[in-house]
Parts: C-alpha cells; structure tokens; sequence
C-alpha cells in the first residue's frame, strides 16, 4: 500500500477548487525551480499569516476596539472557524453596516459553510453590497470570481477577475483566481502568466509559497506542455518533501516528453523506497506497455491489482493479455472489471 505523504488531488480543474482558492497560497514561478540534485534549493515554505505582522496600534491592543474584533473574525476565517467568526462580524456590522471588509469575510463564511447549496446565494449577496458601498474595493469582486470558479461558470469568472485587477488598488490574488480560470477554459499559456504575476506579488511582499500552490502551478506548467519546467518544480518539492505522489508526476511528464526510459527510471526509485506503492506499479506498467515490454509490464498490473484491485486495472491488463495471445485470461480480467 501506498505510504508517506500523498495528495489526493489533480492540480489543476475543478475539483481543486473549494480547497484552494479561499486561502491566501502561492506557488514558485519556473525560474525559482532547480532540477534533480541540485546542491541549493529554496525552501517552500507555509505563507506568511495573512494579517501581516504589523505592530498593533493603540485601538488594536484594546481587544474589544472595532478594528481588533475585526482582526479576530480574519483570522478565524483563515483558519475555518467559520462559526466562531460569524457572530463577530454581524455584530461589527450592526454597528458598521458599511464595513466592506466584514461583508467580504462573512461571504467568506457563508461559502465555507454552504450549507444545502444556500452559502453561495447569500455570499453573492453580501458581495454585491460590498461592492454597491465600495465599486473600487477589488477583494469583492475576486471573492465573487471564486463563487463562479467553485460553481463551473468560468467565463464570469474571468469577467470578475478582469473587474478586481481594474481597481486603484487591485488584489494580487485575483491573478491566482484568474490562472485556473484560465486552465479551465483550456488557455494555460495564459493561466502560466496570470500565476507568475500573482507570485511576483508575493515575492515584492516578501512571502512564501506553500507546497499545494507550488503544485498548483507546476500542473499548470503541464497543462502548457511546459514539461521540463514542470519537471524542475515537481523535483524542488520533492527535495523539499519527498512524496510519492510527485514522482509519479515527474514520470509522467517523461512520458508526455517521450522519455520513457527516464519515467521507468524516476518509477524505478519510487518502488525501491516502496516495492506496496499500486500506483506507481501500475503507471510504470503504462509505460512499459508503450514500450513494448509486455512481460515486465503483466508484472507491475499483477502487483498493482494484488495490492489494490481497480477496474481499471483489470481492464489494462486484460489488454496485455490480449496482446500476448491469453485470451481468457483477458476475459477474465474483463469480467473482474465489470464486477466494480
């Protein structure tokens, strides 16, 4: 079985989606990426909190002040707690009903908790507000985008995108937002800019990236057919954090550079560490299929479904079977499958 850590998420498209692009992340441009042993690699580090680490003014240090209990309800939002948050910021805004900054983070909320498909209406609402007060105020107008992005409505949300980076002092996420718009329109060249000029933002603040935007971006260099580039961002993390998971994309990216004799090779070292890894045993069986190494690969697909049995599997192998003239053994396989 597959062991260490593992990330269960494609890096980029939709399903990222309700898991990325609330919170403050970034990734490293290709220029930062250094390729397998390389001697000097910067860290991927957690962002900075996104509060900053300002020293508090007079009103701030009173805890009950307007702009301290603001503070509070940002950070338990960045933090998902929501509920705790809530209540603080309508109680500001009974007090300040223009307060665009608490509408923007009890939209924030309402999409966290989005129960029974309600958040997102009422988020929307509290948006619109925001920006009826404020039309410059450029986080309403990326928070809005995030809305259409978790909701497939892509174009609106380049739309929105394009609005937030128009204001006086545009938010640098919405590069971010705009990136996987991007990606997920079919125009990553485009979301490869948009991302850049997103991390560039980051680096004039000082900032850091953390490791899922690190991956984030290097799924998009992918998506680009940049693969060398992905490569050396997919390999800076692996130096950082070894996984599994990001191997199996750097063979990958062999592969789709017509390399499989370096994707069998990354494969090869991912087995060694963790001969009970399915996953890798079952992609290096892919490439040895287009490889013409039959046998080797009716090997991997037999440890792979040992270990984890998939229809997909079944399926693929049943294909080599096929290939090998073992007919009913691929019937077999074809049965197993259907099975799931």
């Amino acid at each position: 079985m597959r062991t260490g850590k593992q990330s269960n998420h494609s890096p980029t498209g939709s399903i990222l989606l309700c898991t990325i692009i609330l919170g403050g992340v970034g990734c490293l441009p290709a220029t930062f990426a250094k390729p397998i042993g390389s001697q000097s690699v910067t860290a991927v580090d957690k962002v900075e909190p996104w509060l900053g680490q300002e020293r508090p003014t007079a009103r701030e240090k009173n805890p009950n002040s307007h702009q301290a209990q603001l503070k509070k309800a940002a950070q338990l939002v960045k933090t998902d707690h929501v509920v705790a948050a809530k209540p603080i910021l309508i109680k500001l805004l009974k007090k300040d009903p223009t307060n665009v900054k608490a509408l923007r983070l009890l939209a924030e909320c309402h999409i966290n908790e989005n129960l029974e498909g309600t958040g997102h209406k009422r988020a929307r609402q509290l948006l619109q507000r925001a920006i009826k007060i404020d039309p410059d105020y450029s986080d309403s107008y990326r928070l809005l985008a995030d809305i259409e992005l978790i909701d497939g409505n892509y174009k609106q949300a380049l739309t929105l995108c394009d609005r937030a980076l128009a204001c006086s002092k545009p938010a640098s996420i919405a590069h971010r937002t705009k990136s996987i718009a991007l990606t997920n329109v079919k125009r990553p060249k485009e979301a490869v800019k948009e991302m850049e000029l997103y991390l560039e933002g980051m680096k004039k603040v000082g900032k850091k990236p953390p490791t899922r935007t690190v991956e984030i971006y290097a799924g998009t260099l992918e998506e680009a057919g940049m693969y060398k580039e992905a490569i050396a961002v997919y390999s800076q993390m692996q130096q950082e954090s070894y996984s599994d998971h990001m191997a199996l994309k750097i063979a990958q990216c062999y592969q789709k550079m017509a390399k499989p004799e370096e994707a069998v090779r990354t494969l090869d070292q991912v087995i060694k560490a963790n001969d009970q890894d399915e996953l890798a045993l079952a992609e290096r069986a892919r490439i040895l299929v287009s490889m013409g190494k039959l046998k080797e690969a009716l090997r991997d697909y037999s440890k792979s479904i040992e270990l984890a049995p998939m229809s997909k599997s079944y399926l693929e192998r049943a294909a080599v079977y096929e290939k090998l003239g073992m007919k009913d053994k691929a019937n077999s396989d074809r049965q197993k499958a259907a099975a799931f």
